[in-house]
């Protein structure tokens, strides 16, 4: 479900509305490309994917954390900078993915 992909993200379920309302994408299809170049999200995707490929150290503390099936523990000043771009949510000193939507499009791509 959409709830499932982004959460309660205001941006990104008003982008989803937006194009359901002018019936531009059907949900179904809008869920398929959710985390495709070809998908509703892929600006903002990309913009996250810039940022981390401008960041290496950011880069690969992101990648290990969309990549474990579990909340992990990185870096404080990598966890604190993705927590301020959005990407992650905290447990303790542990972090995990902040959507779906981020840690299926960011395995693929980091």
């Amino acid at each position: 479900s959409l709830m499932e992909k982004v959460g309660g993200h205001p941006y990104l379920i008003k982008l989803a509305f937006d194009k359901l309302v002018r019936q531009e994408v059907t949900l179904t299809k809008l869920l398929e490309d959710a985390t495709t170049d070809a998908g509703i999200y892929e600006r903002h995707l990309r913009r996250h994917l810039n940022t981390l490929n401008g960041n290496p150290e950011l880069k690969v503390a992101f990648r290990q954390v969309v990549n474990s099936q579990v909340s992990v523990q990185i870096d404080s000043i990598q966890s604190h900078k993705l927590y301020s771009m959005g990407l992650i949510t905290r447990e303790g000193n542990k972090v995990m993915p902040r959507y779906l939507l981020y840690c299926i499009y960011f395995q693929e791509r980091l």
